[in-house]
């Protein structure tokens, strides 16, 4: 993958020959300190970048220098990515947050809700 050049869904078809732009893939982009996130049009989230508090979501703490989807986390359609905490909201209306939240020192996945 070049930079620049949006992930392939899983399942997703392509014609051949033609060229993807991001931004017909994703639907909405943040940016952090040093990670950042994409909704895909499907409600998949997409993250890449520093992931030492484990802002990206992905259950490791290793960077990642391409874009991985969130195993787990669907329906969403707005994130934001902070300084090392990332946040979506689902189309249920219901906010998940991972990484360094603040919140007591809790650290949640994205594969589950924090209370």
């Amino acid at each position: 993958m070049r930079c620049g050049q949006a992930p392939v869904e899983a399942g997703a078809q392509e014609s051949p020959g033609v060229a993807r732009q991001g931004l017909q893939v994703h639907a909405r982009l943040s940016a952090g300190d040093n990670h950042a996130l994409a909704v895909h049009a499907s409600g998949g989230v997409w993250a890449w970048g520093d992931n030492d508090n484990g802002q990206l979501g992905d259950g490791t703490p290793v960077d990642r220098h391409t874009p991985v989807r969130l195993p787990g986390l669907g329906g969403v359609v707005s994130v934001s990515a902070g300084r090392l905490h990332s946040l979506a909201l689902k189309a249920d209306g219901t906010v998940w947050s991972w990484g360094s939240t603040g919140a007591a020192g809790r650290r949640c996945s994205a594969t589950r809700r924090c209370r």
